[in-house]
């Protein structure tokens, strides 16, 4: 019978490692660079439910969650980690959704803005990101704001290596811009 909770889901899959993957696990998770972090002292030689306390108390019950799943991914414990997941999800456990990038979550203030498109325009085409054709299509509009929506309804659609792109040009010619809409 599958655990009824996502707290007995993490505490069946620690109890269900060896000694060693334990040891291993604990290890991986005191290394995370993430915050919250748990420090050696608080889970070294612990018990396998000891530990998924330890990590409810820091990351809350789905978080305790993700960070087993992220770490046994790591430590290639997949079949271990795919079982987890499972019983979670029959638990009632939903995945959260993947996190938008800036570049889409800001879209609408960038293109209200359009400040800086030319030179950002200039930075893509310097990257190869945009082709001369595009470039030349993009720069033949008549607003910044014309330009921007351009840029979004094409180059930024492609790929997220492409918004990565653009985010660090952004960061780069306009960071007072970017600061203010990070703290959003």
């Amino acid at each position: 019978m599958p655990p009824k909770t996502v707290r007995k889901c993490v505490e069946r899959a620690l109890d269900n490692l060896s000694a060693t993957k334990l040891d291993r696990f604990r290890n991986e998770l005191v290394k995370r660079k993430q915050e919250p972090r748990i420090a050696l002292n608080r889970v070294e030689g612990k018990r396998s439910w000891e530990v998924v306390g330890e990590m409810i108390s820091t990351f809350k019950e789905d978080g305790a969650l993700e960070v087993t799943k992220e770490l046994l991914e790591e430590l290639e414990f997949t079949e271990d980690a795919e079982t987890m997941l499972k019983e979670a999800m029959e638990a009632g456990y939903r995945p959260p959704p993947p996190e938008e990038h800036f570049v889409d979550r800001h879209m609408d203030v960038l293109i209200q803005r359009g400040t800086g498109i030319d030179a950002i325009l200039d930075a893509l085409l310097k990257e190869k990101v945009l082709s001369p054709e595009i470039y030349d299509d993009i720069r033949s509009q008549r607003t910044s704001q014309a330009k921007m929506r351009e840029l979004y309804s094409g180059p930024l659609r492609a790929a997220e290596e492409v918004k990565d792109i653009f985010y660090r040009i952004l960061k780069a010619q306009q960071p007072l811009l970017v600061q203010s809409l990070e703290k959003k």
